[in-house]
């Protein structure tokens, strides 16, 4: 046995730790599986040595985990809302005109000299639901009546070529 060999007998190939208590939460169970996925990639950046923040941009995300980049950012609300994530610095423009990455705190792993504190399990126990943009929600009328107004109460124009009233089709609204 050469002597690199031995030096890596039994150590294992670099991964990523994921606590069980962390997993068995009520706030993971309730997680969406993009917030989940997220969040792995997030850990995955976590320094242990300098226990500092970590950093990922939506479209890097959204290139490494094969997703939308609406998907990401709703997922990165998602994993602050049930306490996963704590963002310390926003994304900002960068003194070299380049964008910077919001920075996030990993809140079951130490941050500099503080403990985990673990927030997701003090959430309590409300789902995740995103409020969309109020013009999401308006209808979009399919024909819309005429501003001024008029809408044709007598038979069906000739150009249309109905001979009664009755065959002229409801959807066209002036029945």
């Amino acid at each position: 046995m050469s002597g690199k060999d031995r030096r890596n007998k039994g150590r294992l190939p670099a991964f990523t730790a994921m606590f069980v208590n962390t997993m068995e939460s009520a706030a993971w169970l309730e997680a969406s599986h993009g917030a989940r996925l997220l969040f792995l990639a997030l850990k995955h950046r976590y320094n242990r040595v300098t226990c500092g923040a970590v950093y990922l941009s939506t479209r890097k995300a959204a290139k490494e985990l094969g997703s939308k980049t609406e998907s990401i950012t709703r997922w990165f609300r998602e994993l602050q809302y049930f306490g996963f994530i704590v963002m310390m610095t926003p994304g900002h423009l960068g003194v070299e005109g380049v964008g910077k990455a919001p920075h996030w705190r990993i809140t079951d792993e130490w941050f500099h000299d503080e403990p985990p504190t673990r927030d997701f399990h003090k959430w309590d126990g409300t789902p995740f639901h995103e409020q969309k943009r109020p013009s999401h929600y308006l209808r979009k009328k399919q024909n819309p009546v005429p501003i001024n107004g008029d809408t044709p109460q007598s038979d069906c124009p000739q150009k249309w070529g109905h001979k009664e009233r009755r065959a002229c089709p409801q959807k066209w609204g002036h029945i």
